[in-house]
Formats: C-alpha cells, sequence, structure tokens
C-alpha cells in the first residue's frame, strides 16, 4: 500500500512538481492549493504525512498545523512543515507550532523522499529525531 502525503500548497507550481515527481517514489499524493476546508479530507482520509507550507493566504501553515494537533481526530497526523523559509527560521516555527519536523522545498526528489522516509521512521519509533 503506498504512503499517503498531503501537499497543502498555495504554489501551482510546487503542487504539480510534486504530483510529477512523488508518484514515481511510491507516494500517494493529494494536493490543496488552499488550506481552507482541508480538515474535512484529513480527518475522512488519513494521510500517513502532511507537506505544509507556512506562508499561505487566508490560513498560514503553522496556524492550520496547530489546528490539526489540538483536534483529537488528527492530532497522531505527521506534519512537516514545507516551505523555502530560511532553515533555522523553520525549525524554530515547526517547533513552535506542533509539527513533527520540517522540510525545506527543494527539487531533488531523492532528497525529499529520504526527507519524507526519515519523518515517517521518527513516528514510527525507529531512529532518532
Amino acid at each position: 500500500m503506498a504512503t499517503k502525503i498531503a501537499v497543502i500548497d498555495d504554489s501551482d507550481t510546487a503542487l504539480e512538481w510534486v504530483k510529477a515527481n512523488l508518484p514515481a517514489m511510491g507516494f500517494e499524493i493529494s494536493t490543496f492549493n488552499t488550506p481552507i476546508g482541508t480538515q474535512a479530507f484529513i480527518i475522512t482520509t488519513k494521510p500517513d504525512l502532511i507537506l505544509l507550507d507556512v506562508r499561505m493566504p487566508g490560513l498560514d501553515g503553522d496556524v492550520l498545523c496547530k489546528m490539526i494537533k489540538s483536534n483529537p481526530k488528527t492530532r497522531g497526523t505527521i506534519i512537516a512543515l514545507y516551505s523555502e523559509m530560511e532553515e533555522g527560521e523553520l525549525a524554530q516555527l515547526a517547533d513552535k507550532c506542533s509539527a513533527d519536523g520540517y522540510i525545506k522545498k527543494t527539487e531533488d526528489v531523492t532528497l525529499l523522499t529520504r526527507k519524507i522516509n526519515e519523518l515517517l521512521l521518527l513516528k514510527k519509533g525507529i531512529g532518532s529525531k
């Protein structure tokens, strides 16, 4: 069974890139170009991981992350902030909003796949944070 990943990002370019590249790496991808309305999808579909852009119109990713983590139906969902922000700032924001980690946006599909798999393993208690 493929790992289900939801990508929430207001950049159509970023969404097209993940749809074009991640399925070949064994991931089932669902994309959303707005954070509004994604919580119902998360509750019903239960993705294995959410890649969540930080700066989006209407609702920033860190705020959505807090909402997901505070809901008993979704709090166990693995969330990685996914942004072009400076890495130190991104790490601090991930910690502040209780994200499980962060991934700096890259066009290196092998690197992105490795980071996704590391987060999934950490959540299962394999490896160290």
